[in-house]
């Protein structure tokens, strides 16, 4: 006799979900690190970190002149829990849930963009506006970004083969 398992699906409260990851107790030290570890692991050869402090303009930018991902990698990299911790990873690969990006991101912003490109490949833009995502009650990523933001990737970002910009707005914390 087989028991048939029946289920349901249980998705988390974006809202609540996204406020119980921001309060994991991140300060910006730690937040940079672990941004930083993601540069290390993508081999670059140059890491910047560049901010501007100037009220409800402030940003804060890590960007790396590494690999870079095609879109399909940064859609994943941009996903929560994006790589098991149980996988076979590179030595230098410093990541191991898959929860470094966005959670120190979000421990320290409301809007996370990142823009990246691989082999002289496209620019490939993911955002999370984390008052859109609570506005629309779903894990909504977005596929672009505003034009202010666009110009200060590009600055950044036209000239290299690769690399990738990591630009967190809204500074709430």
């Amino acid at each position: 006799q087989t028991m048939t398992q029946k289920s349901e699906p249980c998705t988390p409260n974006p809202e609540a979900t996204l406020e119980s990851i921001r309060s994991l107790g991140y300060g910006l030290n730690l937040a940079s690190s672990d941004l930083i570890d993601n540069s290390i692991s993508a081999n670059a050869k140059n890491i910047w970190v560049i901010h501007k402090w100037s009220a409800e303009n402030s940003f804060f930018i890590i960007y790396d002149d590494g690999k870079g991902m095609i879109e399909d990698e940064l859609f994943k990299a941009m996903a929560l829990g994006s790589t098991s911790p149980t996988i076979e990873r590179d030595p230098k690969d410093l990541g191991r849930f898959g929860l470094g990006l966005k959670v120190a991101s979000w421990s320290q912003c409301r809007i996370l963009t990142v823009a990246t490109k691989k082999d002289k490949s496209k620019l490939n833009i993911r955002k999370w506006d984390l008052d859109f995502v609570s506005k629309k009650n779903e894990w909504l990523l977005m596929k672009e970004t505003d034009t202010e933001s666009l110009n200060i990737i590009e600055k950044l970002i036209d000239n290299n083969n690769s690399g990738t910009v990591v630009l967190l707005q809204n500074l709430d914390r």
